[in-house]
């Protein structure tokens, strides 16, 4: 991973608490700090973004929840929350292919 954008991730997440729950606000930081590292203003935006010179969306999300998985004071209020909905529908869809695979035995 790029260490340029994982320190920029961690930074906004120790000095923004409402990122912490919010990776879209957390990608619309760092793309307002690249947006000012280009000199660009915010009607630039789509055409600098389309040409790939910002970071990557998936990059920052992955980035972000890594972050939260590693240091838990990074962590915002929802976090345990989705943990516990992401587990509850990893259960549902397995559930849902075990009965699947009853139909054709």
């Amino acid at each position: 991973m790029n260490k340029y954008l994982s320190k920029l991730v961690k930074h906004i997440l120790l000095n923004n608490e409402d990122c912490r729950d919010d990776w879209m606000l957390t990608i619309q930081k760092i793309h307002d700090a690249e947006m000012v590292l280009l000199s660009c203003s915010k009607e630039e935006y789509y055409e600098t973004f389309f040409k790939c010179k910002l970071s990557n969306i998936d990059s920052i999300t992955r980035l972000w929840r890594l972050l939260q998985e590693k240091h838990p004071e990074l962590r915002g209020k929802t976090w345990l929350a989705r943990q516990i909905q992401g587990g509850e529908i990893s259960m549902l869809m397995a559930k849902e292919a075990y009965t699947q695979l009853e139909i054709f035995d």
